[in-house]
């Protein structure tokens, strides 16, 4: 008998960061780069008509079960061919299809600089919950991550959905009032439960400051509720905000 199968808990973070490129880069944004160049000739663009095509019918017979499936083989066939088609018309398409890994954005990065990617997830582990977390996937040059003792993006757990959700409730407050509660320094005593409601620092960012001890530049892309917030806008001190410590 085989062992039961334990995944590698040590390149989770890995998995995450390329996923996470994956969803929030590739797919939001190769498709309307292979549309674009696509539509450059009659040809490319028949062929691309024709691959969506293929890909809809595809999708549709994967949404069934397995012994209700028809012609799997043959339409996944027909769309390798119709994108070998597009491949040879098109000009710059693999360019426009390449994916991009971890690797190569760490590659990218100077000494000084880091790349942060964060995300939001359903808690389902070790039980189904209705709870939504969010984290931060950190990723340091080669060298600097060498250093903190491990050659991979770093995986920081942040905070819960509800906990942002309770700063960003205040649709009845001015414009003005609305950003000194979101982006107080100060803790606020109006948790129903009686705990005092965490600012947004210590939300969002003091969790990710040990990871960045050296780093000057940050390249981030929100998730979720985060796309609502001005990161540089946060304060980390009495007289002083993000954008004064880093180029965000």
């Amino acid at each position: 008998m085989n062992p039961p199968f334990e995944p590698d808990l040590a390149s989770l973070p890995s998995l995450a960061y390329g996923q996470t490129l994956f969803y929030k880069g590739f797919l939001l944004s190769a498709a309307c780069r292979l549309d674009k160049l696509s539509a450059a000739s009659p040809e490319s663009e028949e062929i691309n008509s024709r691959l969506k095509g293929f890909r809809r019918r595809l999708a549709t017979e994967y949404a069934l079960p397995i012994a209700e499936r028809k012609g799997i083989a043959e339409l996944e066939e027909k769309a390798n061919v119709a994108e070998k088609e597009l491949a040879r018309s098109v000009s710059g398409l693999a360019e426009a299809i390449q994916q991009v890994n971890w690797q190569e954005v760490q590659s990218a990065l100077k000494k000084d600089e880091a790349a942060i990617e964060f995300i939001h997830f359903r808690v389902k582990f070790p039980k189904k919950t209705d709870s939504t977390m969010y984290a931060a996937l950190v990723l340091l040059p080669a060298e600097a991550s060498a250093k903190a003792g491990s050659n991979q993006p770093q995986f920081i757990p942040l905070f819960e959905a509800k906990q942002l959700e309770v700063l960003l409730h205040t649709s009845g407050e001015k414009k003005a009032d609305y950003a000194n509660t979101i982006y107080s320094i100060k803790n606020r005593s109006i948790n129903p439960v009686g705990k005092p409601e965490k600012t947004l620092y210590e939300l969002l960012w003091q969790p990710l400051e040990k990871e960045l001890t050296d780093t000057k530049t940050i390249y981030f892309s929100p998730s979720g509720l985060l796309h609502r917030l001005n990161l540089a806008a946060i304060p980390i001190g009495i007289d002083s905000v993000l954008r004064d410590r880093y180029q965000l």
